[in-house]
């Protein structure tokens, strides 16, 4: 298989696959939803409360409320990430939501009714509490409060001259180069065999992440070295032997699963003898793809995830591509090298970190100006600043 397609795979394999990882029992069943369901319409904030009103389809009228309840307390979630908190295990926190979505709901009132061949549809207004959502995700250990220095976890299959080896040593030198460079890595991981991982393997891929999560890590190495022999040499009469390792190394953030960076290359390293070579150039190629990847993405982590920019603002109603928009034109609009960094888009509700030289007033301007949609400044609070969305 082609290294491009591979690599696609995996990064299939990355984020499908997870829940039955863990031994999950998905809840089914079917729902019919209206294409494109409505916006929140309002949001209102109270001390005890969050109000959403929503316009909601369903197969039966309490379907319709079902959905539109599961909605408000998803978009509690969200705002509830406009904080110092993350969140873990998404692929699980959906089905936890649909199965438990009442103890977070205060009450919902049917404004409108209708029937149509679509089925039921409902105007409803939804009461959530996100001080219990808060709490209740932070016992189950979905909410975590992510640390200046992150905790790695590391699956690094090894084969040498087409053999497995007994230990994989290149996940040795990842682990060591991590130690050695000051990071924490998670050692208590709850190993797939032998933390070995085929990259092409959905099942393989799937657990090395479930067990990352399960082990507190929020970053995941994950990768294959496959080292061999290629020839000898002569060099001022000394003979050497001389071995080659392909490695494929990716850093992967496990609350997700995204891909944050890649490494997929070939290294030759020389030694007098066949150990030497061989370990020197497993120590090579592993150490140095491990640290190009920690590096790339340690600027971008300080941004996105703690905070680390001039603003962090909540859109309280944006759909995926609504998010992409926004941000092009606040990037484009501030200019001066602005950057916007997305920490968490959840139920529709997207806190961007916002990397730039300009000061309050410039970004008020530009939220203002903006003219696809309404967009108000309804709270700030030092750089964090809540932007509420209407359609």
């Amino acid at each position: 298989m082609p290294n491009t397609a591979r690599w696609s795979l995996v990064k299939h394999l990355i984020n499908t696959g997870f829940a039955a990882a863990l031994g999950l029992q998905m809840i089914t069943g079917t729902v019919l939803l209206a294409p494109g369901v409505a916006h929140a319409e309002v949001t209102v904030e109270t001390h005890d409360v969050l109000e959403f009103t929503y316009q909601q389809v369903g197969a039966t009228e309490e379907e319709a409320i079902r959905q539109a309840c599961i909605r408000g307390v998803h978009a509690t979630i969200g705002r509830v990430l406009f904080s110092d908190y993350s969140l873990q295990a998404e692929d699980l926190l959906t089905p936890y939501i649909a199965k438990n979505w009442q103890k977070f709901v205060a009450s919902y009132y049917v404004l409108e009714r209708r029937v149509d061949r679509g089925g039921f549809g409902v105007l409803i207004r939804v009461q959530t509490y996100p001080e219990v959502v808060h709490r209740d995700l932070r016992e189950k250990k979905f909410l975590y409060k992510p640390e200046p220095n992150p905790r790695y976890a590391v699956f690094i299959s090894e084969a040498v001259n087409g053999m497995p080896t007994p230990i994989s040593n290149a996940r040795l030198a990842s682990l060591n180069t991590l130690s050695e460079d000051g990071l924490k890595v998670q050692n208590a991981v709850v190993p797939v065999p032998g933390y070995r991982v085929d990259l092409e393997d959905q099942a393989g891929a799937a657990a090395a992440r479930a067990a990352a999560i399960q082990a507190g890590a929020e970053r995941l190495l994950l990768g294959s070295a496959d080292t061999h022999r290629v020839g000898d040499e002569e060099v001022l009469l000394d003979k050497l032997v001389t071995y080659e390792t392909n490695i494929k190394l990716m850093l992967i953030r496990v609350n997700d699963g995204r891909v944050l960076g890649q490494v997929d290359r070939a290294v030759r390293y020389s030694g007098k003898t066949e150990d030497e070579a061989a370990a020197g150039v497993t120590q090579k190629a592993v150490g140095d793809a491990t640290r190009e990847l920690i590096h790339n993405a340690t600027g971008v982590r300080d941004r996105e995830v703690l905070d680390k920019t001039a603003f962090s603002v909540m859109f309280t109603d944006l759909t995926q591509d609504e998010v992409q928009t926004v941000s092009k034109y606040l990037t484009t609009t501030l200019n001066y090298g602005t950057k916007v960094f997305l920490k968490s888009w959840h139920g529709n509700v997207a806190v961007m970190n916002i990397d730039t030289e300009r000061q309050y007033a410039a970004l008020e301007r530009a939220i203002i100006d903006f003219k696809q949609f309404d967009l108000r400044i309804t709270d700030r609070q030092g750089h964090r600043i809540t932007v509420d969305v209407q359609h």
